[in-house]
């Protein structure tokens, strides 16, 4: 470590450290702008002790979403920390598809959205602020769940930071007993249900080959439960639909309509079991912003 404490001399003795000049930003609670406008200030030790130390977790492949504590999703910025994944901006499709399908919707209907697997909160979040501010006069309730305690408490923060928490339950458990308990409390007086899942979808048996990728080390990082699943990376899905045919009568909703984030690879199989559990339904798909499938959008009437 350099004696040198001043901005310049930091990111100079850092430049080989991938994001140092958000991690310098970050310790001193700056923005990137002043970084540049003010090399010359001098940087206390504590802080240059933070800095190297993150730098060097960075080195060694941990995403700087977690050494900062943030990731921007849709604008906001998430709070994250190693027991949620990443939110990532192929997600982001998803949320917009949403938003398209609620604009087309007759503004009498009462809505319910199910963010089943919400991690973070990103999406059942920013579905909440933005319905919020674009569709006032509609009557939407929001349902976030997940099987990780740890996961619910960044999601409620997030909720809590973007003054949406009043708006959201939040419920552990599995895909979709969270739902089937909170409709069986007494809350299905909707005609839309609109189930947003981002479940796991990495196919178990390509682990060891994706982690040894250089590019994908910082999945090693990420939580496992929210990442890899069996059956080609389908097992959660399967059982996520397996569920939603055997729904209890209690469901009244005329209609439900589920967003599923998937990889480009699996439109087939997913098309195929969907059809498996709902021969009736209609299965279309969404494009991320390369131009790949990225979401599954099964609609039940």
């Amino acid at each position: 470590m350099s004696t040198k404490n001043t901005i310049s001399s930091l990111l100079c003795e850092l430049r080989q450290t991938p994001d140092c000049e958000q991690i310098v930003a970050h310790v001193l609670d700056v923005s990137h702008v002043f970084l540049i406008a003010h090399p010359e200030k001098n940087v206390s030790s504590g802080d240059v002790q933070r800095i190297f130390d993150l730098c060097q977790r960075r080195l060694r492949g941990e995403p700087l979403a977690y050494l900062v504590g943030s990731k921007e999703f849709f604008g906001r910025d998430f709070f994250v920390n190693s027991s949620v994944l990443i939110p990532r901006p192929d997600t982001e499709v998803l949320v917009e598809r949403v938003l398209d399908d609620l604009g087309k919707t007759n503004n009498t209907q009462s809505i319910l959205i199910a963010d089943v697997g919400t991690g973070s909160g990103a999406i059942g979040v920013t579905l909440a602020c933005e319905t919020s501010e674009k569709f006032s006069d509609r009557t939407i309730s929001f349902l976030a769940s997940d099987i990780s305690h740890e996961a619910l408490l960044v999601a409620q923060q997030n909720a809590q930071q973007h003054n949406v928490f009043d708006h959201i339950d939040f419920s552990h458990g599995d895909l979709l007993a969270p739902l089937v308990t909170h409709i069986s409390s007494g809350n299905n007086s909707f005609d839309t249900l609109l189930i947003v899942a981002n479940l796991p979808y990495v196919d178990n048996v390509s682990r060891e080959t994706l982690l040894a990728k250089k590019e994908s080390q910082a999945l090693s990082f990420e939580p496992g439960l929210a990442l890899w699943s069996e059956e080609k990376g389908l097992a959660h899905y399967r059982r996520f639909f397996l569920q939603l045919s055997s729904l209890p009568s209690f469901f009244h909703a005329h209609t439900i309509v589920c967003y599923c984030e998937i990889s480009p690879e699996q439109e087939m199989d997913f098309s195929a079991f969907v059809a498996s559990f709902f021969p009736n339904v209609t299965t279309m798909f969404v494009s991320d912003y390369s131009g790949r499938t990225r979401v599954g959008v099964v609609v039940y009437r």
